[in-house]
């Protein structure tokens, strides 16, 4: 959430110079907001326990602890995405994302989500 804040206050800031050069009479052209943010749902359950109580560390770490888990079928798909917007020099529409990930599975993109900022963020 801070890499996505962060780059709301540039663009907001390259808009403002490109409005200030425009009315000046200098050319300039608007920013383009290039970043995607794709999210992956957690899982249903975080943590599973032995029969002694413990927790049972031989599957993957839940989301968090050591960042993201993605399957096979995700990464791809975000691979595909990329390559969609390296061939054009602009993100695909909603529609072609919101398909890819949908066959993916466990995966979302929305532009307004903003989840709230880990503590340490919070005079940034």
């Amino acid at each position: 959430q801070w890499l996505i804040n962060s780059n709301k206050a540039n663009i907001a800031a390259a808009k403002s110079a490109a409005v200030k050069a425009i009315a000046s009479g200098k050319p300039a052209t608007m920013p383009k907001d290039n970043l995607m943010v794709i999210w992956n749902f957690p899982a249903a359950k975080y943590t599973t326990f032995t029969a002694t109580g413990l927790p049972d560390t031989s599957g993957p770490a839940a989301n968090g602890t050591k960042h993201c888990n993605y399957t096979t079928k995700q990464l791809v798909a975000m691979a595909d995405i990329g390559a969609l917007a390296a061939a054009d020099g602009k993100l695909p529409n909603a529609g072609t994302v919101r398909s890819i990930m949908r066959k993916a599975g466990g995966l979302s993109f929305d532009r307004t989500f903003e989840a709230p900022l880990l503590k340490f963020y919070a005079t940034e």
